[in-house]
Formats: C-alpha cells, structure tokens, sequence
C-alpha cells in the first residue's frame, strides 16, 4: 500500500510558526495542499502520463485498464493533527494495487489458476489473430467469429500446438511501473506558493 504526506519545507514550516497561525488555519493550509497533490494524482491517471510527464505502459493486450477507475475513485486526502496531510486510499485493498501501479511488480501465474479465471471465457482478439495468421483453417474466418466460437482455453492450445511450444504449469508475469502519485518541481513550486501566500496572510493579519 502507498501514500504520501504533505507538510511543507522546514523553512516555510518555521516561517508558519514564527506567524502564529491559528491551528484552524493551519489545518485548512495543509488541506489544500493534499488535495492538491490529489486532484494531480487523478489528472495523471486520466491523462495515463506519470510523474516524469511520459505516457504510462501500455496495459497488456486483451487486457481491460480496470483497476485505473477504481484507484481515481479511491484516493483520499486525511489531515493528521495541524501540520501534516495524507493522500492515500480508501480501502488496504485499492492501496495495494495501488502499491503495484506504482511501483510494478511480479506475479507468479500457475495454468490452473488461470484456467479457473479465464479458461472459458471468448478467445481474446489477440489470439484470434495469430490464429488466422499462423492456421490456414482459420484464415477464411473472422476475428470475431474465432471469438465466438472458440475459448481463451481452446485458443491457447491449438496455437501452442501449431508452435511446437510445450504447456507451460507456470510463469512470471512483469507488470511496468506506472508512478502516478507525488509532485513534479512544478507542483512543488505550487505548493510552496500556496503557503507563502498563507505566511503572507498571517504576517499582514
């Protein structure tokens, strides 16, 4: 699971506390400040750019980006006491894939498991290609009519037995680090001028 905390610069810090700001106000600054690291997490994930500003990886073929509306929907900013925000997520669950986006990671699949999950399930087009381009008898027939009539299953066995290639028992799988969440030097710049315009505030309350 990830997340990230918002307070600040030592020196802005000091300068907040040489102003003496109200402890509402303080809690309203760092706020805002998570909330905008926050609205910038989810505006990366529309836009499937990271942090660094380049296109994220692009998901596996045959592959729905689920996880990307559930995680948008699960981000939250939490105060804890006067000083310090939390962007994190709403459930462990969202966190830990969360945790996987951001940083990649490496699953071990197993033939059953995936069988179980997806075995009956309609060829993906993926397969339905390389069917009509590695198999005469499939060429007269369309993508989706290889869909319709053969499963993921049913696929994968005739294409390894038109490839030679032994059933695998298992594999490992490598998912791309996607980073969405953290600042740039622009948000950063942001930031910092969100509390120096509240230390200006407090110095000319």
């Amino acid at each position: 699971m990830i997340s990230m905390r918002v307070s600040g610069d030592d020196l802005l810090l000091k300068r907040l506390e040489r102003v003496k700001l109200t402890p509402q106000r303080r809690k309203n600054l760092v706020g805002r400040l998570g909330r905008k690291v926050e609205s910038a997490a989810r505006q990366r994930i529309t836009r499937k750019l990271t942090l660094s500003g380049a296109p994220m990886a692009p998901k596996a073929a045959g592959k729905k980006a689920r996880p990307w509306k559930g995680i948008k929907r699960s981000l939250r900013t939490r105060r804890i006491g006067n000083d310090t925000a939390e962007v994190s997520f709403k459930t462990p669950f969202a966190g830990r894939v969360a945790g996987q986006l951001q940083a990649g990671a490496t699953q071990r699949v197993t033939a059953a498991a995936l069988k179980k999950k997806d075995g009956g399930k309609p060829a993906t087009k993926l397969q339905a290609k390389a069917l009509k381009a590695e198999n005469k008898g499939f060429r007269k027939m369309s993508v989706k009519a290889i869909q319709a009539k053969y499963s993921r299953g049913q696929a994968g066995r005739i294409l390894r037995a038109v490839r030679d290639e032994p059933a695998k028992k298992s594999w490992t799988v490598r998912l791309p680090a996607r980073p969405f969440l953290g600042i740039t030097e622009g948000e950063r710049s942001e930031l910092v001028g969100m509390v120096r315009a509240e230390v200006a505030k407090g110095v000319s309350a």
